[in-house]
């Protein structure tokens, strides 16, 4: 693999915001609602910062392609906050290597369940490498539901 996987910094906040915006919109959302969401669809450096917070960015040279990060709400629940990649990344194989980067890195922390909230459009995905939905959560868009899922690594 070409690409690496660092600690992210919080000067990379407005670069993994760049990605995680293009991600987002790789599925279709109106140039409307990626607006409306401006202010949910961010990481800020504060984020990057806290020490609860876990951030890693995929990089090819110099430039971040993507990036993941999780935090814990007890030393055995992890929550994974965010996996994107930039969109020319999607379908190749490499957001299933970035994946397995997260469960090694939760795994080496020595959780023993995963929880996230999805976007409809990754449950697939996420379904694919053992997540069940175990719920679902109102999103802002009127009708559509985030899904709620676990992922037991024992």
């Amino acid at each position: 693999m070409k690409y690496t996987i660092e600690v992210a910094s919080p000067d990379d906040h407005i670069a993994i915001t760049a990605v995680m915006r293009a991600s987002k919109a790789h599925w279709g959302y109106s140039k409307a609602q990626m607006q409306e969401w401006n202010d949910e669809v961010k990481v800020s450096k504060e984020e990057i910062e806290n020490e609860n917070n876990h951030f890693f960015k995929l990089m090819d040279g110099a430039v971040i392609r993507g990036f993941y990060s999780f935090s814990f709400f007890s030393k055995s629940l992890a929550y994974l906050d965010n996996l994107f990649l930039h969109p020319d990344l999607i379908g190749q194989g490499i957001g299933q290597l970035l994946f397995e980067e997260v469960l090694k890195a939760i795994k080496e922390k020595e959780a023993d369940l995963i929880l996230l909230h999805s976007d409809p459009n990754a449950e697939p995905f996420y379904l694919k490498n053992g997540f069940q939905t175990i719920g679902k959560k109102p999103s802002s868009i009127p009708n559509r539901y985030l899904p709620i899922m676990s992922l037991s690594l024992h």
